[in-house]
């Protein structure tokens, strides 16, 4: 079922709030490599502890919600930035966020997960790979397509 955004993500955030976890195909290319939008789900739980690296599903300026990396945590503040934006940050407080990825479930049926300590590391070298991101991504897509 296809739903709107500003309908469907509030209800997976209510669904999520009462301690059920939800899984959502993913849309758009702003999380590449790491989750390819149309194919890939992500399994979302409400956050217990939020931590620079964690992919979220907030709710940001103008009522837009976005499934991004917390980039950095400024006391209440979370600066969010998708993996495959090059330089787009977007701010919101904490209690916009409305759900934790813990799990992306590929177009395949694999399932990492996103709070192993592999996956966090790999987050952690791709943010140090940013000023190179325009090439990486551009050499991703022409493989993946």
């Amino acid at each position: 079922m296809i739903m709107p955004n500003e309908v469907l993500l509030p209800a997976v955030g209510e669904i999520v709030a009462d301690g059920g976890s939800v899984t959502l195909k993913t849309k758009g290319m702003s999380m590449m490599p790491f989750i390819r939008g149309d194919r890939d789900c992500v399994v979302l739980v409400k956050p217990s502890e939020l931590k620079t690296g964690d992919i979220v599903l907030a709710k940001v300026h103008g009522g837009t919600y976005v499934l991004h990396r917390i980039f950095s945590i400024e006391g209440d503040r979370l600066v969010l930035m998708g993996d495959g934006n090059l330089k787009g940050k977007e701010k919101c407080m904490v209690t916009d966020v409305l759900a934790l990825a813990v799990t992306i479930v590929k177009e395949n049926g694999k399932e990492i997960d996103c709070t192993s300590s592999m996956h966090r590391f790999l987050a952690r070298l791709w943010r140090i790979l940013l000023p190179f991101r325009r090439y990486l991504l551009a050499i991703y897509r022409r493989i993946f397509k």
